[in-house]
């Protein structure tokens, strides 16, 4: 009977822990979340998840089928394999406003020639993965071919030199980031200018 009355002591004990630990670990758990909510919405990014690599993503993405052809004709693909990578995509359509004529041409040229589509497409590449809450206002980032571009929130829209920021898309080996226009400064290559 002693051993009973223990038992039952020992449970009660428990329960008077539990009651009030359970209001705590449920006020941290929501603190936690609404922390990551806030800095998801503070980046104004909308923001999805892929369980695949970037090169399979843009792949499964119908409006990066002229990018993705690109990077596979630049060999870049293989070279996306290892690491961990930002990469700015601008959506077919952004490519096809790029004008017509000589600068369609440019971008089917871009889709065959492994020297010009490596040397386009490293302008639109980092070395490392920047998350939607570190595209912040005035950032400065360094693309691959050494050319920088700079984040700017116009009216809360996130923009990557002009080119609005439309989604950001997390892959298994970095982010994604769909952009409506091709970047100014990207227009002033010699190989993008008209």
């Amino acid at each position: 009977m002693l051993k009973t009355r223990k038992i039952v002591a020992i449970l009660a004990l428990v329960a008077i822990l539990l009651a009030f630990a359970a209001p705590a670990v449920a006020q941290r758990t929501g603190m936690q979340q609404g922390m990551q909510q806030t800095a998801q919405q503070k980046s104004m990014i909308p923001m999805q998840s892929s369980n695949k690599d970037m090169m399979a993503t843009m792949s499964d993405m119908k409006e990066a089928s002229m990018a993705a052809t690109m990077m596979k004709a630049a060999g870049m693909d293989t070279m996306m394999s290892s690491g961990s990578h930002t990469l700015f995509v601008p959506g077919d359509s952004a490519m096809k406003k790029m004008g017509s004529g000589s600068d369609l041409s440019k971008i089917g040229q871009m889709t065959t020639d492994k020297s010009m589509a490596t040397n386009v497409m490293k302008g639109f590449i980092m070395d490392k993965s920047v998350m939607p809450s570190e595209m912040t206002d005035g950032k400065t980032l360094t693309m691959m071919n050494g050319k920088t571009m700079t984040v700017k929130n116009v009216g809360g829209q996130m923009t990557l030199d002009g080119a609005k920021i439309t989604k950001a898309v997390q892959t298994t080996n970095g982010m994604i980031y769909m952009i409506d226009s091709v970047p100014s400064s990207m227009m002033s290559m010699p190989m993008m200018s008209k």
